[in-house]
């Protein structure tokens, strides 16, 4: 374990760092108080800090303070060095946050005593941590699944609800199209048999009538235009049950035990269903090769699909704002050997380089409130990697995009 020094006496100094060098410890000298905050402030910051009463510079108790008021999951234990018989420095010491003290001249046995003491404290705030997270995440990870039954289940009920009169106006507007051609070939032949009495003597007056009554119906177009309003009509109908499709297919109920299923039609169905999403800032170009059947929870599968997909479309929003630009997020599938291989590529960006070792921790987030809930890529790890012997990582370059790659075991997780 490393353990800062903050003390500007030359031979105490020498005396401590020599002491806890004995005892194993990586050491870090500083000699006034501006730089042990810097020091502390780092991502990599000691665990242990010493810190002189007296330093210069910052003040120790302001130090403390600062560290107190910092939102941290690992705080470090810090120990404070106080004269001899100064009893109101050490009570203002543990006020504002101080984990212990030692007063000098000290023995070096009592500081090995108290630095074990931190180390131990230290290990049991880590304990409580890991526990907390993991509870958290066992929380999250329950709410959200009860969240998917109930959407999965109103999602296939909508789905059904959609389909039967979907399937209804469908066979409606066929058999529409269907007369309406017919009538066209009985209007062909009302036409020739006018034609002919035309001709006739006497017929003018009726003849003119039928051509006044079709200019005034707009007939020519009618004919024109109608049998494209009946080709977007079947269009648009086909859209239609293409959804309805991939949300019975989405939603459909995952099984109790893994079982064989069709990676690239769950791409395509998850794909179908977010593209309220990605349509407006975004195209789609997808690369899927002929998959085995993977044994897998496709349920589950589909949800990181959709939370994938989903963040492409929100990095790809942050990055062209309101402009005409438009992104692009490639979508590919490949099998390798025992495995299958699924990248989701973006171009947004990026994840800046400072948060990139924490984007799968649970409840962190770089989105605006009510954008994010830092939920998704914990709970798809998870998925991904416990329940199903995979892998989920990452590439990333701040302002060119990121790619997330998916490499799937085809039969499923060992036992």
């Amino acid at each position: 374990m490393r353990i800062l020094i903050a003390e500007d006496d030359f031979t105490s100094r020498i005396i401590l760092s020599a002491t806890l060098k004995r005892g194993d410890y990586e050491v870090i000298e500083v000699i006034n108080g501006t730089q042990a905050w810097e020091v502390l402030g780092r991502d990599d910051a000691p665990r242990l800090a010493v810190l002189d009463r007296t330093i210069p510079g910052m003040d120790s108790h302001e130090i403390v303070k600062r560290l107190r008021g910092r939102e941290s999951a690992q705080p470090p234990y810090i120990i404070m060095l106080t004269p001899r018989g100064n009893k109101q420095d050490i009570i203002e010491g543990l006020t504002v946050g101080a984990d212990d003290y030692l007063i000098r001249p000290f023995d070096r046995r009592e500081l090995m005593a108290r630095v074990e003491v931190g180390r131990r404290m230290l290990d049991v705030r880590d304990k409580l941590v890991a526990q907390t997270v993991e509870l958290q995440q066992t929380h999250a990870q329950l709410a959200h699944a009860q969240k998917l039954e109930a959407v999965g289940q109103l999602a296939s009920g909508i789905a059904h609800e959609i389909n039967t009169p979907t399937q209804f106006v469908s066979d409606s507007v066929f058999f529409i199209k269907e007369a309406v051609e017919d009538l066209y070939g009985l209007v062909g032949q009302y036409r020739g048999a006018m034609q002919s009495l035309a001709t006739q003597p006497g017929n003018e007056s009726l003849a003119s009538k039928m051509v006044e009554a079709e200019e005034d119906a707009d007939f020519e177009h009618i004919e024109e235009n109608l049998p494209d309003a009946f080709d977007r009509c079947t269009d648009g109908l086909s859209r239609i049950t293409a959804i309805v499709g991939a949300m019975k297919e989405f939603a459909h109920p995952d099984r109790v035990e893994q079982a064989p299923s069709d990676i690239n039609q769950a791409i395509e169905a998850t794909l179908t269903i977010s593209k309220n999403e990605y349509k407006y800032v975004a195209d789609v170009e997808t690369e899927l090769a002929p998959l085995p059947q993977v044994v897998c929870h496709i349920g589950e599968l589909n949800q990181v699909f959709l939370n994938l997909l989903v963040n492409a479309a929100h990095a790809i929003e942050d990055r062209v704002g309101g402009s005409d630009e438009r992104g692009a997020i490639f979508v590919r599938s490949s099998h390798h050997e025992d495995t299958v291989r699924l990248e989701f590529e973006d171009t947004g960006g990026g994840i800046p380089v400072n948060v990139q070792g924490r984007i799968f921790n649970p409840f962190f987030t770089t989105k605006e409130v009510g954008r994010g809930s830092g939920q998704g890529l914990a709970i798809a790890r998870s998925i991904i990697e416990e329940k199903h012997g995979g892998t989920l990582t990452f590439e990333s370059f701040d302002g060119e995009g990121t790619t997330f790659i998916i490499q799937l075991p085809i039969d499923g997780k060992a036992a």
